[in-house]
């Protein structure tokens, strides 16, 4: 039997490639699909009524990518990000959440809206 040759792999980038600060992401899986939505989040704020006191007025979500992949393809980046989060901590320590970020850790059906 003859030897299989793998085959030539490269990398690429795409012209219109761009890259985003990103706050979080809303989406979901289902069986069709995996989907994730990665926003930017903009605080929108009061003139500061005292020196160094700045009050939220509103909290503005721009979705900046909206990425759609078969449920295989999203375990695999799941499994990707839990390698690489798990890595960071045995050499840095914990990640340390606000209580928002722990509790923005949800299934979110907006996402299919």
């Amino acid at each position: 039997m003859m030897a299989q040759i793998p085959p030539k792999f490269s990398v690429t980038h795409h012209l219109d490639e761009k890259m985003w600060f990103v706050s979080g992401l809303l989406g979901g899986l289902n069986p069709a699909e995996g989907r994730m939505q990665l926003y930017r989040q903009n605080l929108k704020q009061s003139p500061a009524e005292q020196l160094g006191h700045v009050k939220i007025t509103e909290i503005d979500l721009e979705f900046v990518a909206d990425l759609r992949m078969s449920p295989a393809t999203f375990k695999t980046i799941m499994l990707w990000m839990k390698k690489h989060v798990e890595d960071y901590e045995k050499s840095f320590g914990e990640i340390k959440m606000e209580p928002t970020e722990a509790a923005s850790v949800t299934s979110d059906k907006a996402a299919y809206a």
